[in-house]
C-alpha cells in the first residue's frame, strides 16, 4: 500500500490506525472491524480514501525544521549544552563500547587527555554560543572521565565564573571505578553536578572488564556502598544509573539486581548498539524471538507502571506522546537533529564532532577557527537529499530515530541510501511503541474511571 497509514492492534487487542502524514492515532470501531486483520486493514484504508482523508498519501517532500540560514543563526547563540571528551583513555576494556575497536565508525581508545587550555577555550566558545539560552549544561565524557578528575574540578570552577547569572548544570558519565572517598566528597559538596554510572548487574562482568581482564562490578559496588552510607543526599538526588543490555531476556534478572543490591532504579536502560558492529557484536546481541518476552513486559509496564520498566519503555512512550501532529499538507519535517542544535561536542584535541555516537571522522570545525560552514552546508544538503530519497513513503517517519550516526559510512561519507536492516528494525520498533502506547493510554483511562466511580 503506497500510503502512510498503519493499522495495528494494541497489546490488549483494540484496533487503531496511525496516520503517518499527520501523526494522529485514531481508534478503529465497528463496522470497520472485520473477522481478520487483513480485512480490517483494507476496510480502514478504503474508509480513508472514500472520505478523502488521504489528501497526500505520502510525503511530497521533507524539509528541515530550520532553513539553512535560520540554522546558522540558531547555533550562533542558542546551543544548549557542551559535551567535552575529557580523555580517550579508559581503565576498563568493555567489549561493546563504541571505542572498543568492534565498531567500524569509531576509533579505538587512545592516550589523549584534553588539555587545560582546550577545556577553558571550549567553555569560552560555548558561553559565546549559549548567550541566548536561559540555562546551560556542561557534560564530561570519556574514555573514563575521572581519570581527569583535577581537570574536571577546574572546569567546573571556571564555568561558574563564565555563567554567573544563568542556571548551570554539570553532568559526568563514568564507569564508577574511581568513585573514591575524595571524589565522593567533592560530588557531595557540588550540588550542581549529576553523575551517571553504567551498572549492568548480573551481566556486568561479562562485558565490562578491567584492562587486565578482571570483572569490575565488585569495585563499583564497594564505591557505591560507601556513597550510599556516607552521603545519602548525594545518593538519592544526584547519583543516576544507566544499564546496557544485550538481550530482552536479561531484563528480569537485571530488575532483581537493582531491587536487591542497589535499591534504586536505573534512569534508562538501553540496548547495545548493533549498527556498524562487527561479527563479535552481532553474536553478542543475537536473540531468538525476543518479541514475546518484550510484549509480556510491555503489558506488565502498562498495568503496573513499574519504575524499573519505565527506564526501558518510558523514553519511547514520551516520544509517541510528544510526536509531531500537523495537517496533511504533504510536507514532512526531518526528525534528525542538526549538528550543534542539541550540543557542542568537542573532541579531546579541540575539534568539533557531530556527537559522541556519530562517525568520529566527521569534523565540523575547531576551537581555533570556529564552525566550518562549508562542511555544515554540505551535511545539511546531503542529509536533505538522502532523507527525501528514502523516507517520503514511510508511515513510521515521524517516529523514526534515524540520525547522522545511522547514515554515514566508516569514512564519514553519506550512504547512498539508508540501510534496509535499519529501516526494518526502525519500523518494527515504531510499531511496538504504538502498540504499547495505546495500551498504556487505555489502561490509564480504565484505572482512572475505576477510581472516580
Amino acid at each position: 500500500m503506497d500510503n502512510c497509514l498503519k493499522v495495528f492492534q494494541s497489546l490488549s487487542g483494540e484496533y487503531y490506525v496511525f496516520d503517518g502524514m499527520t501523526g494522529r492515532i485514531l481508534t478503529v470501531k465497528e463496522p470497520l472491524i472485520k473477522e481478520t486483520f487483513s480485512q480490517t486493514e483494507k476496510a480502514v484504508i478504503d474508509c480513508f480514501e472514500k472520505q478523502k482523508l488521504l489528501l497526500h498519501p505520502r510525503f511530497e517532500r521533507l524539509v528541515w525544521e530550520k532553513g539553512f540560514d535560520e540554522y546558522l543563526e540558531f547555533i550562533e547563540s542558542n546551543i544548549p549544552s557542551l559535551l567535552l571528551q575529557m580523555t580517550t583513555r579508559c581503565n576498563l576494556n568493555c567489549d561493546y563500547c563504541v571505542y572498543s575497536g568492534n565498531y567500524a565508525h569509531m576509533e579505538s581508545h587512545g592516550n589523549l587527555d584534553m588539555s587545560h587550555e582546550i577545556i577553558l577555550r571550549s567553555i569560552d566558545f560555548f558561553a559565546e554560543h549559549n548567550k541566548d539560552c536561559d540555562e546551560a549544561e556542561i557534560s564530561f565524557y570519556g574514555g573514563e572521565t575521572f581519570l581527569c578528575f583535577r581537570e574536571m574540578q577546574e572546569a567546573v570552577v571556571y564555568a561558574r565564573e563564565k555563567f554567573p547569572n544563568k542556571k548551570l548544570i554539570f553532568r559526568i558519565t563514568t564507569n564508577g571505578m574511581l568513585l573514591s572517598r575524595n571524589v565522593a566528597n567533592w560530588l557531595n559538596q557540588n550540588q550542581d553536578v549529576i553523575t551517571t554510572i553504567t551498572l549492568n548487574g548480573p551481566f556486568h562482568d561479562q562485558h565490562r572488564k578491567t584492562v587486565s581482564g578482571k570483572g569490575s562490578l565488585a569495585y563499583i559496588m564497594a564505591n557505591l556502598k560507601n556513597i550510599k552510607r556516607d552521603y545519602p543526599a548525594l545518593w538519592n538526588d544526584r547519583i543516576h544509573f544507566i544499564a546496557n543490555i544485550t538481550k530482552v531476556s536479561e531484563l528480569n534478572e537485571l530488575r532483581d539486581f537493582y531491587r536487591r543490591d542497589v535499591e534504586k532504579n536505573p534512569s534508562i536502560i538501553t540496548h547495545v548498539r548493533s549498527q556498524d558492529g562487527n561479527d563479535f557484536i552481532q553474536d553478542m546481541i543475537f536473540e531468538l524471538n525476543p518479541g514475546q518476552e518484550k510484549e509480556r513486559l510491555a503489558l506488565e509496564y502498562c498495568e503496573s507502571g513499574d519504575a524499573f520498566l519505565n527506564a526501558y519503555f518510558g523514553n519511547s512512550m514520551n516520544a509517541v506522546e510528544n510526536r509531531l501532529i500537523k495537517e496533511n499538507d504533504g510536507v514532512g519535517i526531518i526528525g534528525s537533529c542538526l549538528p550543534f542544535t542539541e550540543k557542542l561536542y568537542v573532541h579531546a584535541d579541540g575539534r568539533f564532532g557531530i556527537c559522541e555516537t556519530a562517525c568520529d571522522k566527521v569534523i565540523l570545525g575547531d576551537l581555533q577557527n570556529g564552525f566550518d560552514y562549508n562542511v555544515l552546508a554540505d551535511i545539511y544538503s546531503k542529509a536533505y537529499a538522502l532523507f527525501n530519497n528514502c523516507c517520503r513513503g514511510c508511515w513510521a517517519k515521524n517516529l523514526c530515530t534515524v540520525c547522522f550516526k545511522d547514515v554515514l559510512d566508516t569514512d564519514g561519507e553519506f550512504l547512498a541510501e539508508i540501510p534496509k536492516p535499519f529501516c526494518v528494525s526502525s519500523r518494527k520498533y515504531a510499531l511496538e511503541q504504538l502498540k504499547t502506547y495505546c495500551t498504556l493510554k487505555k489502561t490509564a483511562s480504565r484505572q482512572n474511571s475505576v477510581r472516580t466511580e
